[in-house]
């Protein structure tokens, strides 16, 4: 229900007004703070300083892996896009709650057909535009009211304020869940990284491993064909063998530095020196 009420002062003046409770918006949580971690990053990163992934009553990561991802998701643009987009629906919510006053209106009239009778004894003035106003004939008749003015408030968009103002909070809202999602898929592409590049490294010591038996084999079954103690099949197949070998520790190698660049743009900083960190961790862990 609106309330509309008139009121003359002096003259013609409309005033409508509504007055309506309002509760205040409910305070978004925000995750603790962690501290700083100085990292040695690819081109101009920001060191992490944003929101704690992991709080566990601690003041930094707990694990390694938790380091990397809270690092991909400070070096990454889309995230920082994301909280731009937070600080706008904050400060549109500003602009709501205010924008009410856009529509007070304040105006004020002087009757006209009194101008020349208040020139002439009011204010003193003998002539305008040309004109004698000591000789004129001018009507001593005032119309009044002399002059009104008025105030006019916007009875809707007052009461359609509340529901501006919860628009916009559900906006912001929504863009704070935008960045928890993102920073949850990031926190998954992290880990799918990290692991295949475990699993690579894993891999290429048992494919040394494997070369290094073939290339023993190789050898005995070499020196047993010269000795004529071994078939030509048994040294073709250990000769065989043993390039199968070298192949798999090549391609091992590869899938590590693919992986390891994979890793690298997640988190926007080099291997080395975040293998650094690594070792600072598994010290820790070790101590435990």
């Amino acid at each position: 229900m609106s309330l509309k009420k008139q009121i003359c002062l002096i003259g013609l003046c409309v005033a409508s007004y509504s007055v309506s409770a309002q509760k205040p918006p409910k305070k978004t949580t925000i995750p603790p703070t962690v501290s700083k971690l100085d990292t040695p990053v690819i081109g101009v990163p920001k060191q992490p300083n944003s929101d704690a992934l992991y709080t566990g009553g601690a003041d930094k990561p707990q694990t390694f892996e938790d380091y990397l991802v809270q690092l991909a998701i400070q070096n990454n643009p889309n995230v920082e896009g994301l909280g731009e987009e937070v600080s706008i629906r904050k400060e549109e919510i500003k602009v709501v709650k205010s924008d009410w006053k856009r529509n007070i209106l304040i105006n004020y009239n002087l009757n006209e057909s009194n101008f020349p009778y208040l020139l002439k004894n009011t204010f003193g003035v003998t002539r305008v535009f040309g004109r004698d106003l000591i000789n004129a004939r001018i009507p001593e008749v005032v119309t009044y009211p002399l002059w009104n003015w008025g105030i006019q408030l916007s009875v809707g968009e007052l009461v359609q304020r509340k529901y501006k103002v919860k628009m916009a909070e559900s906006k912001q809202k929504v863009a704070e869940y935008d960045v928890l999602s993102k920073k949850n898929k990031i926190r998954g592409e992290v880990m799918k990284a990290w692991n295949t590049f475990r699993s690579a490294q894993e891999v290429l010591k048992v494919r040394i491993q494997v070369l290094d038996v073939t290339e023993a084999n190789k050898v005995l079954i070499s020196e047993l064909f010269s000795l004529n103690k071994s078939k030509f099949e048994e040294l073709n197949m250990a000769n065989k063998s043993y390039f199968d070998a070298l192949e798999g520790k090549i391609k091992a190698e590869w899938d590590i530095k693919a992986a390891k660049s994979v890793l690298e743009e997640m988190i926007g900083a080099k291997w080395e020196s975040v293998e650094k960190v690594k070792k600072a961790y598994d010290v820790l862990e070790k101590n435990k």
